[in-house]
Formats: C-alpha cells, sequence, structure tokens
C-alpha cells in the first residue's frame, strides 16, 4: 500500500511538472528558438553529441551550458520532464548548450559518473561557447542537475576564470562519495571502487573544488531532496566549502552568505518547498535574477 501511494505521488508531482511547464508556453516563457547540432572531440578523440540552442528573434543575453544529474543526456532538456528545459531558457533570452556525457545518448566512449572523461566534456562544451562569435561576448553560467555538479565544479575551480564564466546554479547536487553513494549504499557510480579509494573519488566531490571558484556559486536546495529524502547537510557543506576557500559570491536558496553555516545561524536557512514543479519555478527565477544583475 505504502509503494501505491509513493507511485500515485510520484506521478501526480509529473503531472504537476507538466502543467507548470504548458502555463509557461502560454505566457511565453517558452520559446522553440533554433537548433543545431555540434559535435565535440575530446582530446582522446572520444566525440561527444551536443546540441545549442539560440533565440530566434530577441538579442542573446547570456550562454548557459546545462549538465544533466545521474545517468542523463542531453536529450533530458528538450522536453518537459526536467526541472529545466533549453526552450524555457531561450524563452528568457538565453543561448543554451547541452550534452551527452560520454558512454550516453550518442555520445562515444564510457560513462564515468562525473569522473575525467566527463569533466573533459564539460570543458570542451565551455569551450565551443566561448568560440561561438555571436555568443563570445554575453555573460557564461552553467546550469547542473544533481550530479550535474561532480564534473562541473573541478573544471570550473580550474579553468572557469580563463574561460569567463559568471556563474555556477547547483540544483541539489552530491558534495561527496558518501552522498553520492547514499551512504555507501548504492555503489553503481562507484564503478567497482571502495569509498576508501582517494584517486577515484577525489576528481569527482564538489565539496573539494567549489572553495576554487572564482565566479558566483548559487545553490537550491528543498527540504526533501530529489535523491537524499530529508537530508540536506550536503548543501550547508557545499556552500561552507565555497565560503570556506576564494570563491567570491554565495548563496542559498537566494540568501547571500559570507560566513559559514553553523548551528545558530542555519535557522536562518528557507528550504525550499519539494517538488519537480515548485523546483522548476525557483530555477528560472534564479536564473531571471542572474540576468538582471
Amino acid at each position: 500500500m505504502a509503494a501505491l501511494i509513493d507511485v500515485l505521488g510520484k506521478h501526480a508531482d509529473l503531472q504537476r511538472l507538466r502543467l507548470g511547464r504548458l502555463g509557461r508556453r502560454a505566457v511565453g516563457r517558452y520559446a522553440r528558438g533554433r537548433e543545431r547540432e555540434i559535435w565535440l572531440t575530446l582530446p582522446d578523440g572520444c566525440r561527444v553529441h551536443a546540441h545549442l540552442h539560440r533565440p530566434a528573434q530577441a538579442e542573446t543575453v547570456a550562454a548557459v551550458l546545462l549538465i544533466p544529474g545521474l545517468g542523463g543526456a542531453g536529450a533530458d532538456f528538450d522536453g518537459l520532464d526536467s526541472i529545466i528545459s533549453a526552450s524555457e531558457l531561450v524563452g528568457l533570452g538565453c543561448a543554451c548548450l547541452h550534452f551527452d556525457p560520454p558512454g550516453l545518448g550518442r555520445s562515444w566512449g564510457t560513462y564515468d559518473y562525473g569522473g575525467p572523461s566527463c569533466q573533459a566534456a564539460v570543458l570542451a562544451a565551455l569551450e565551443c561557447l566561448g568560440r561561438h562569435p555571436a555568443l563570445c561576448e554575453v555573460p557564461l553560467g552553467v546550469l547542473t542537475v544533481s550530479l550535474g555538479i561532480a564534473p562541473a565544479a573541478p573544471v570550473l575551480a580550474e579553468h572557469g576564470e580563463r574561460l569567463g564564466v559568471s556563474w555556477l546554479l547547483d540544483w541539489e547536487g552530491p558534495g561527496d562519495r558518501q552522498v553520492i553513494t547514499s551512504f555507501g549504499t548504492i555503489m553503481t557510480p562507484a564503478m567497482g571502487c571502495g569509498l576508501d579509494d582517494e584517486g577515484y573519488w577525489r576528481p569527482r566531490e564538489a565539496v573539494r573544488h567549489v572553495g576554487r571558484l572564482r565566479c558566483r556559486y548559487l545553490r537550491e536546495q528543498a527540504s526533501e531532496d530529489h535523491a537524499q529524502g530529508a537530508y540536506t547537510q550536503h548543501a550547508v557543506e557545499l556552500v561552507n566549502a565555497a565560503l570556506a576557500g576564494d570563491c567570491p559570491h554565495v548563496e542559498l536558496n537566494g540568501l547571500r552568505l559570507y560566513k559559514p553555516l553553523g548551528p545558530r545561524t542555519l535557522g536562518r536557512i528557507r528550504w525550499r518547498v519539494p517538488g519537480r514543479c515548485l523546483a522548476n519555478k525557483v530555477v528560472l527565477n534564479a536564473v531571471q535574477r542572474l540576468l538582471e544583475d
């Protein structure tokens, strides 16, 4: 009975998400734009499939790289079931690029759960946006869904300033090996490695890299995480790691933070209401705010 209720709840949430998206189409925040298929070639010869979406008529105000979550491909951002779609960003005047991580979708290679191959694809996608003659002068941002933070954080820490990345918007991403594997209960992302394998995990743990970001870092987190349930400490650990490093601007759920959160200050945080439809709203609002700043 409990399992049936859970399935019905998820179905209802998906229906609300779809209805919310249809409402956005009606008010003009959904736009087809112009689409172009792109193939990126990584240093090891791996070919990565990508799509570039651009506004058809309006001026392009920013370029955004979209990075999918666990096992996700670029096509996740083409429909109405993801928390954000390329067409919604085009409706805000953004150009956006999404790609299939190596080993997924139409890309070559082997999927490595945010590791070196995924990171090479992120870097190639950012460089592609930076070279585009119509986009090289507009602000560049990165929007990650869940595990998308794993390849994004180290790449931006190492190359973000050189590439001119202005912001990183992270929706409920896991910060370390414990959260990525749901505390050792889901070991598929470990690819046969143990939790004590530093060589495997260090490149994938965003908490180790966000302190070296030189762009704005914004975290969006609901009171019930899409993958971790009521556990939200990973969001606190990530923003605290960013604040402890050199990151110039850190936010959690729209609140600008200046000092690491502790027992006395954690009560200032208003966790977002759970649900993918509401997640769509807060992510779009966050992008809108970034575009206006």
